[in-house]
């Protein structure tokens, strides 16, 4: 079994994205909602292992959602690392979830954290634009967060780690090739969770997509078609037999 370190510094990343610890009454539970049933289960299974707790599972609206109730030891433990995992403004006033201290001094557990906040709060880019003369790639990795808090704590971590990140308004942004082969090769996104919505790639898992990203840079658009279809279409074959090999 993994150090507990490094099963909490994951767990806290999916608290303090997708997740959360609430009070109801004099009770506290922890849940998780997300539309990877991939993603829910390695909550689950962090919950199990650090705490030996059962979680209920239901799905409503398009997502799966678990939970559970926690005792006063727990709900102690988890305070103790951020004084809330609540990350809306409460009548406009941000909250004070952080990033616990031991997270923020360990780069290898930094990379744990920063893994699963990716796979929960953020996404990989890989856009076919127009160009002057015919088509162009864009490619980045984003972490969303509107916590203006979290959002400079996760650019600082990445700072700390030797990557070069983008500030944004609402996400904290990584592009370039060696910002993506780095990320790809050190970070990356927990297996098996793939891109939904409706977009070009969805059903391609993330970190697939990732690695193929980072490893495309000498993919130029002419060589793989004519129009917008026919270079997605090219790619998605790629990007299939890719698997873990070099492109």
């Amino acid at each position: 079994m993994e150090a507990r370190d490094t099963l909490m510094a994951r767990l806290i990343a999916l608290l303090l994205t997708d997740g959360g610890l609430c009070g109801i009454g004099k009770r506290w539970r922890i849940h998780f909602t997300s539309n990877s049933e991939q993603l829910v289960s390695e909550f689950q299974a962090l919950v199990k292992n650090l705490f030996d707790l059962k979680m209920v599972k239901d799905y409503r609206k398009g997502a799966w959602r678990i939970q559970t109730w926690v005792s006063n030891k727990v709900k102690e433990e988890l305070l103790a690392y951020s004084k809330t995992y609540r990350t809306l403004s409460i009548e406009e006033k941000e909250t004070e979830a952080e990033i616990p201290a031991f997270i923020r001094n360990d780069k290898e557990l930094a990379r744990e954290f920063l893994k699963y906040a990716f796979t929960a709060d953020g996404t990989v880019i890989f856009n076919i634009g127009k160009a002057r003369y015919g088509f162009r790639f864009d490619r980045c990795v984003k972490l969303y967060s509107e916590h203006a808090r979290l959002r400079n704590q996760y650019f600082e971590l990445l700072q700390k780690l030797g990557y070069r990140p983008v500030m944004l308004k609402d996400a904290v942004l990584l592009r370039k090739p060696t910002n993506m082969t780095k990320f790809a090769n050190e970070i990356g996104f927990v297996e098996g969770v793939k891109i939904s919505g409706k977009g070009l790639w969805k059903g391609i898992t993330k970190d697939r997509l990732t690695e193929f990203a980072a490893n495309s840079y000498s993919l130029k658009p002419k060589k793989l078609g004519k129009s917008k279809a026919d270079i997605h279409a090219n790619l998605v074959n790629l990007i299939l037999k890719s698997g873990d090999q070099m492109i």
